[in-house]
């Protein structure tokens, strides 16, 4: 109770914080992954962990196969001169001050450049060029011991997955025809994880790696296609999009029509 508490205190002081930076954007909460660095900004996603990596100016990004070429960059919506009195389910023109911020399809913003081992999308390596450690041995070895909290419960990390799921989704490059993450058989556009052999967890269901598929290339929000980048597919608006879906058209299929209250289904 005292974590649902917490997070509902916290959820509603960003609110408010929000709507004293820019008391004429939507008041929906808007996670702005895309702002401009000058804009209030409450929640951004760390595209890239690694140090400052110039571009390679005309350097394109490259593609092993057909269709994963940089998705083009989405076009800002037109929005009415008049503000609407509902909100848009793919989140276009919610923002008064940018009518596609927020909105589906949208290039993550970077806090830091990327940090690509070739500057413009493979995967990063270790400073003197060799692979970096695996990211289980890291995990497992700074972790420690796991104990249990006394102050929050198990809702706490559902919780924490349904606010994700809801501003948050990046696609990858597993709906490709042909891409496979599997062990023995690393596809070149996987970045499998290896699994230590003093691993004592996955080593004994005789694992030996963790499939993992990267991300779908898009430009970035000035459509420049040079540097591999990542967008949201769904709002970046606590909107319970996970609910009643991201686009108007699943919205629909979610409603019931003969209600008027908004049922589902």
């Amino acid at each position: 109770l005292k974590a649902i508490r917490l997070l509902v205190f916290i959820l509603i002081f960003c609110i408010s914080s929000l709507r004293a930076d820019n008391p004429s954007a939507s008041s929906r909460f808007d996670f702005d992954f895309d702002a401009p660095a000058t804009a209030p900004v409450l929640g951004r996603a760390i595209a890239s962990a690694g140090g400052a990596v110039g571009a390679a100016a005309g350097a394109a990004v490259p593609t092993s196969r057909p269709g994963l070429e940089p998705q083009p960059c989405s076009p800002k919506p037109i929005c009415p001169s008049t503000p609407r009195t509902s909100y848009a389910q793919d989140g276009t023109c919610n923002n008064l001050v940018d009518g596609g911020r927020g909105s589906v399809d949208r290039p993550f913003r970077r806090l830091l450049p990327p940090a690509y081992a070739d500057r413009t999308g493979s995967p990063r390596v270790a400073s003197n060029g060799g692979e970096l450690p695996s990211p289980r041995l890291v995990s497992t070895t700074m972790a420690g011991s796991m104990t249990s909290s006394s102050s929050a419960s198990s809702v706490l990390p559902f919780w924490g997955q349904y606010i994700v799921h809801d501003i948050a989704n990046t696609p990858t490059i597993i709906r490709v025809p042909g891409v496979n993450c599997r062990c023995d058989r690393p596809d070149p556009d996987c970045i499998n994880i290896e699994i230590p052999r003093t691993d004592v967890q996955f080593t004994q269901d005789r694992r030996t790696c963790l499939p993992v598929v990267r991300s779908h290339p898009v430009q970035d929000a000035h459509c420049n296609p040079n540097i591999r980048q990542q967008k949201n597919e769904i709002t970046s608006y606590l909107d319970a999009g996970n609910v009643y879906g991201n686009s108007q058209s699943a919205f629909d299929d979610m409603i019931n029509q003969n209600s008027a209250v908004g049922e589902l289904k």
